[in-house]
């Protein structure tokens, strides 16, 4: 009995001792990014200046068109409060992301940004 166990300790032990290495895991906290196509560089990221300057001109803008001219600038836009109601937020921060509050379908205030 005993010579079995340890056997099969040594066949668990050595199992995982291969030659090939793995890739870690995908943790929920690495950056997400699209891949660059081939011979094409990679899309510099947004100004956080210019994404501020952005979150101004689109209050009074209806949601659709102010999400809209925020991907064209390729400045994230996230409603932070609905109809009244705050809405769920990661908190991780990013710079040039523009939280706005919507009122029936319109872009009333910047809340904050990142």
């Amino acid at each position: 009995m005993r010579r079995a166990l340890i056997a099969c300790c040594l066949a668990l032990a050595t199992t995982g001792c291969g030659d090939e290495e793995r890739e870690p895991a995908a943790s929920p906290d690495d950056p997400v990014s699209a891949p660059a196509e081939p011979g094409r560089p990679a899309a510099t990221p947004p100004s956080p200046k210019g994404c501020r300057r952005l979150g101004r001109r689109i209050v009074g803008a209806p949601l659709e068109a102010a999400a809209e001219r925020a991907g064209r600038r390729r400045c994230p836009l996230r409603v932070a409060v609905l109809d009244g109601e705050s809405q769920a937020l990661t908190e991780d921060f990013q710079p040039a992301r523009i939280n706005v509050r919507v009122k029936d379908g319109v872009v009333t205030r910047v809340e904050f940004m990142g």
